[in-house]
């Protein structure tokens, strides 16, 4: 049986760094680093973490993604592509949409695979909280994420806090590439708040997937997952 388990589970790596490799390779010209946690969190996401259904994009139980850090829109883009909800060739259109009208405009743009992306952090943690509050009333098992700007945390302590009162242990934010003293920062404040808090090193899949699977043994507190180079 574990041998089963860990053939399974090198399966599964195989085909996720796979599918990285596809991500980063498309978006070589990008201007997103190399060393851009973007496409590990959101190749993991949406290829082992998250529940969804493309044929399906509005099914009732699927989980959750708002993104309201614009930096990860091309590998977002990109994961929708390798997901099914839309074609790669409409990639760069959508995406030069998109940039467009977030960066002119308070929008929350909802699109099939994703259910929210704005440009206004403290927005997207309202609606975050919503969400989870929602699937948690409801007895719902679907969970919500959302991924800030580490720069920006300060907008979201509110919501943060909330988070933590209402104890939605389905909720987890996650915050790509922070600067050492964004880090610190993070780590103090959210711990403050009693938020339980993961880190690692996107280059590293199995601390990605381990982390994020540590989420879901978590009691009635919400998650931070920091990720960004050298991290362990």
């Amino acid at each position: 049986m574990q041998g089963i388990k860990e053939y399974i589970k090198k399966d599964l790596e195989t085909r996720l760094e796979s599918l990285l490799s596809n991500m980063r390779s498309r978006f070589v010209e990008s201007r997103v680093p190399e060393d851009s946690s973007y496409p590990s969190i959101l190749t993991a996401l949406y290829f082992h973490e998250m529940r969804h259904e493309p044929q399906d994009p509005l099914w009732f139980g699927r989980d959750h993604l708002i993104a309201s850090d614009l930096k990860c829109l091309p590998f977002l883009f990109g994961a929708l592509a390798e997901a099914g909800y839309l074609q790669w060739k409409s990639c760069e259109s959508a995406l030069l949409w998109a940039n467009k009208n977030l960066r002119s405009h308070s929008l929350m743009l909802t699109l099939a695979g994703i259910s929210g992306i704005s440009s206004q952090p403290l927005t997207s943690a309202l609606f975050a909280n919503g969400l989870a509050m929602t699937a948690k009333s409801s007895h719902q098992e679907y969970k919500v994420f959302h991924i800030i700007s580490p720069e920006s945390h300060l907008k979201v302590l509110d919501p943060a806090y909330a988070a933590s009162r209402q104890c939605l242990s389905n909720l987890t934010y996650i915050a790509c590439n922070p600067t050492r003293e964004e880090r610190i920062l993070l780590i103090h404040r959210f711990f403050a708040l009693g938020w339980h808090i993961e880190e690692c090193d996107p280059e590293d899949l199995q601390s990605l997937l381990t982390a994020l699977s540590n989420f879901s043994r978590r009691r009635d507190l919400p998650g931070l997952l920091l990720t960004g180079p050298d991290m362990s």
